[in-house]
């Protein structure tokens, strides 16, 4: 209940009109999965800033992973529920989703509907950068070009069956960047017309276009 409380004075001055106080709490339309050190942060201050989305306050809930155990009905308390016609998209932003194999049945199950925007950018570039982040949040020693060496040769000594099995594994460098891995997990899981896959490198050199298509995905009418 306090959850779902702090979800509705969580809106701002011109989404409150369209609130339904009582209204049984429901998943969001829309989700950013990933893939972690790929513009996901960026991507969704950036929508948030749109008057028809609301983005949860705080990135990264981490239901389909760390919190499942918890129920569908408090990740739906996340979420305000705003009366029909009032055309907000509600969503949020947890990038450890796309590469955790439970994850796509349990969105399934949790949020059937729901449109998922997958971040990614050149696979090295991402374990370069996820090197650095584990340096500093988590100590991580070593020269980058060792730490991935390393994970390199125990990548190569799995079989075809336990890197399909594979989720989060540390140091993560060059696993969180198998995204022919991940990717059809999700294909498999949700319908394509529901998942729309976006390149940083794209984002970047053509952040008008990119900006379009997700808007279009999502249904966001045009800022004034």
């Amino acid at each position: 209940v306090r959850s779902y409380r702090a979800a509705q004075l969580a809106t701002r001055n011109h989404q409150r009109r369209w609130l339904d106080i009582g209204a049984v709490p429901t998943p969001p339309e829309a989700m950013i999965i990933g893939a972690p050190k790929c513009g996901t942060t960026s991507l969704i201050r950036c929508l948030s800033d749109h008057p028809a989305v609301w983005a949860h306050p705080r990135k990264e809930l981490h239901f389909f992973d760390n919190h499942w155990s918890w129920g569908s009905s408090w990740f739906a308390s996340q979420f305000p529920v705003f009366r029909q016609g009032s055309g907000i998209v509600r969503m949020e932003a947890t990038p450890n989703y796309l590469q955790l194999p439970e994850c796509p049945e349990r969105v399934k199950q949790t949020a059937p509907n729901c449109r998922l925007i997958i971040l990614l950018r050149d696979p090295v570039q991402r374990a370069l950068s996820w090197f650095h982040h584990m340096q500093r949040q988590e100590g991580l020693r070593g020269e980058a070009a060792e730490v991935i060496a390393q994970e390199m040769r125990e990548l190569e000594a799995m079989g075809k069956d336990e890197l399909g099995r594979m989720g989060w594994r540390a140091p993560n460098c060059l696993e969180g960047s198998l995204y022919q891995l991940s990717l059809p997990r999700w294909q498999k899981s949700v319908p394509a017309r529901q998942l729309l896959v976006v390149c940083l490198e794209d984002l970047i050199a053509h952040p008008g276009r990119s900006m379009g298509r997700i808007h279009d995905f999502l249904g966001l009418p045009a800022r004034k």
